[in-house]
């Protein structure tokens, strides 16, 4: 599919849950939310992976998307292939202390 992909200009577009896929085909581009705003994915666009929020949409050509409502999930953009995965629990953020520790010196 990667070459099929690179040919058309297109993003292969692939949406998970845990329980089935629920598309796998191609894109002309791919909109979401993370943490710093709505953001937009074209074809070539820079290689990155985020935690997405609120909806996703799949732009398949002009006149015709499919939107997803989600709580979140991760986007993971590589080489002109979206994987998107959603039912993801959240991890809870663990604050780590490391011991004080004194200085050894020697002489």
């Amino acid at each position: 599919m990667e070459n099929q992909s690179l040919q058309s200009g297109k993003l292969h577009v692939v949406v998970k849950s845990p329980e089935n896929t629920l598309f796998d085909g191609q894109a002309k581009s791919v909109s979401s939310t993370n943490e710093k705003g709505k953001f937009d994915i074209l074809f070539n666009h820079a290689n990155f992976i985020s935690i997405v929020k609120k909806n996703i949409i799949i732009h398949i050509d002009n006149d015709q998307k499919k939107e997803f409502d989600i709580d979140r999930g991760i986007v993971r953009f590589y080489k002109n292939h979206v994987s998107i995965f959603l039912g993801i629990e959240a991890i809870p953020q663990i604050e780590i202390q490391a011991p004080i520790t004194k200085p050894v010196f020697k002489d």
